[in-house]
């Protein structure tokens, strides 16, 4: 089954973070190093600490003990862990972490006016065309489908956006969950936070039917 788990960055203040940021790798403390704002920072650092939280749960592991590595184009894994895949998304005030025994993507945004232009330039002729045709609010909403469903997609194959956002059509899905043709991969449109859109892919077919809402303590490292 593919789960998806959130957290909100209120789960963090910020006289914590120092504390927190004992408990990640070098390289993402590296990274928050650079940030120059505050929930840049606590988006960075729950991303790791989600992840973390989630393999200490469900492998019993220490800490210490997980390490992590990047594929060809970026994407993360957790060393010696083959049959756990990870995807993580950030966007407002989330984080999101879907997991898998295979690979796995998953994308949030926070639904905010677009300039349609972007569409024309990302979107399928037939996406586009089906877009035209909406109300403006529809067309916001339809927008961030879409865009949640291209970059859970290439996050899934292991790419990134380093993958045309054309390449993916999604002008005929139907309904919260759908599987594109010829590739044995498995969509779900979440709901979540008003505000937000949230859209998962992975090789598996059953997903979790809601995103699991998680808070992040200090003790949750320890023991």
């Amino acid at each position: 089954m593919i789960n998806l788990f959130g957290c909100n960055l209120a789960c963090i203040c910020e006289n914590e973070i120092n504390a927190y940021t004992q408990l990640i790798s070098g390289k993402r403390k590296s990274s928050l190093a650079r940030l120059k704002y505050i929930d840049d920072v606590k988006r960075s650092l729950l991303g790791e600490l989600l992840i973390r939280k989630i393999v200490r749960e469900n492998y019993f592991r220490g800490n210490a003990e997980i390490s992590f590595g990047v594929n060809d184009y970026g994407k993360p894994y957790v060393k010696d862990l083959d049959a756990f895949h990870f995807s993580v998304a950030h966007s407002g005030k989330w984080v999101v972490c879907a997991t898998s025994s295979q690979e796995v993507g998953v994308d949030l945004e926070r639904i905010r006016p677009v300039d349609t232009e972007i569409a024309r330039q990302h979107f399928t002729e037939q996406e586009n065309s089906f877009l035209t045709d909406l109300s403006l609010d529809r067309k916001t909403e339809y927008f961030f489908k879409l865009w949640t469903l291209k970059e859970s997609y290439f996050k899934a194959k292991g790419t990134g956006l380093a993958g045309n956002l054309k390449e993916a059509d999604f002008s005929s899905m139907a309904g919260a969950s759908f599987s594109y043709p010829n590739e044995g991969l498995y969509f779900h449109i979440y709901p979540f936070d008003p505000g937000y859109a949230v859209a998962a892919c992975g090789c598996e077919k059953e997903f979790s039917p809601k995103v699991h809402v998680v808070n992040i303590q200090y003790s949750d490292f320890y023991g």
